[in-house]
């Protein structure tokens, strides 16, 4: 597969660990909402790796976005915000198994964390093209570190057949607490028989895979990275 150079012309934060990069590149590309691409970052000389997912959509077939936390002791993730407007980096081809199956189906997309990148991504293609009912259930620590929470408001005062559930799990507030993947049942009707996408911790991931097939969903109905179990 072919790297292309990509510039960062912009950068901005969207919460007190997250950063938004718009890249342009030196070519074209085109790819489905919820694939990522790996950047090559030169670190103090050697080559690392990191995979990261787009969040637009791929209309502009020269320009992408990718959002990424900060980890005090991450080494890629400490790089990237490190970076200013013009710096380059090299980006691979985009891939990854998670992007939309089925444009007629209910869909469920099921984060926590940064895994709310692809689902923001996949959720503004499916409202675009979709023609079911979108449910986007989301966890996080606390109410400061949610995701994209602007523009999930404005998407579900648009939209009636969007539904917008947080669970927080180290926060007191007035909405659903501890893990989103326990709440699923209480919010989805599962008879329905939805798609279910599914990025996160991998510990998280092969919960709530583990409880969706409990409840009956059919496993080639839960769409993921893959390599969770391996990881979790």
């Amino acid at each position: 597969m072919d790297d292309y150079e990509a510039t960062l012309v912009d950068v901005s934060s969207i919460t007190p660990t997250v950063k938004h990069f718009l890249f342009e590149l030196d070519g074209d590309w085109s790819f489905s909402p919820g694939q990522h691409t790996v950047f090559t970052l030169d670190i103090d000389g050697e080559d690392v790796h990191r995979p990261y997912t787009m969040t637009n959509l791929s209309r502009d077939k020269n320009r992408f976005s990718v959002a990424v936390k900060r980890y005090d002791d991450g080494t890629g993730s400490v790089h990237m915000h490190g970076l200013d407007r013009g710096d380059t980096v090299s980006v691979s081809e985009p891939k990854g198994n998670l992007h939309l199956q089925n444009y007629t189906r209910d869909v469920v997309f099921l984060s926590t964390g940064t895994g709310a990148t692809p689902m923001i991504a996949m959720l503004r293609e499916y409202l675009e093209r979709g023609s079911g009912t979108a449910y986007y259930l989301h966890g996080e620590k606390t109410t400061e570190s949610r995701l994209f929470t602007s523009e999930l408001t404005l998407l579900d005062a648009e939209h009636n057949d969007l539904n917008v559930v947080y669970s927080l799990s180290d926060e007191s507030w007035q909405g659903r607490e501890g893990f989103i993947q326990d709440h699923v049942d209480d919010v989805v009707d599962v008879v329905n028989e939805p798609d279910y996408y599914v990025c996160g911790v991998p510990q998280m991931v092969v919960a709530a895979k583990e409880k969706l097939l409990r409840l009956g969903v059919s496993d080639d109905q839960i769409i993921s990275e893959g390599w969770e179990e391996d990881a979790a």
